[in-house]
């Protein structure tokens, strides 16, 4: 009888041990998550534009309907370099992501030093496709706004945003301008595309 006894608390504490690893190590967790972590590369993104090896870590948290990843950069690393390395990873952000909405944070030296929002596949009034790039501008109130309109010239389009006509660089194939708003919401619902 006390064999019989001993394997039942045996099986018990093995049943017990199967549960607690499925709920510690997540096993049971949804596959959307796992999804975007899988979409959203941020590393592979780093090491395609981080040709001064200025990047120390990256850090991607993924969450069901955006993804954020914070990128540290060296201390050494020039403002030169930096600026050129957020700029090449913002728009390999753009062109490599599946993803529709994806906030960065660059920090370094301990500080957050930009953050930047890209949207993917919106659309205007008229049907227009563009992506949306909102940076951290030089004043708290200021943002730096990129749209890459999806068409085969985008240099006929005209872009505006919250009343201001936004300049094109055909070199970069990019409407910009910085804005006196904070508020990305109201930024990217004040986007005309004709």
């Amino acid at each position: 009888m006390k064999k019989k006894n001993l394997i039942i608390i045996v099986i018990i504490v093995v049943i017990m041990g199967i549960i607690g690893a499925y709920l510690v190590n997540g096993i049971g967790k949804s596959s959307k998550s796992k999804k975007n972590v899988e979409k959203f590369d941020s590393k592979k993104i780093v090491e395609k534009v981080d040709s001064k090896k200025i990047v120390k870590k990256t850090d991607i948290k993924a969450g069901s309907k955006e993804n954020t990843n914070e990128i540290v950069l060296k201390n050494t690393a020039s403002q030169d370099n930096v600026a050129k390395f957020i700029n090449d990873y913002l728009s390999k952000v753009v062109s490599d992501s599946n993803d529709k909405v994806i906030k960065s944070s660059f920090v370094q030296n301990d500080k957050q030093i930009q953050n930047a929002t890209v949207y993917k596949d919106l659309k205007n009034s008229n049907g227009i496709k563009y992506s949306l790039r909102i940076q951290s501008g030089f004043l708290p109130i200021n943002r730096f706004v990129e749209v890459i309109v999806d068409t085969n010239n985008p240099s006929k389009n005209a872009v505006s945003i919250l009343g201001k006509s936004m300049k094109y660089s055909s070199e970069e194939k990019v409407f910009y301008t910085v804005v006196n708003s904070s508020d990305e919401q109201k930024i990217k619902d004040n986007i005309i595309i004709k």
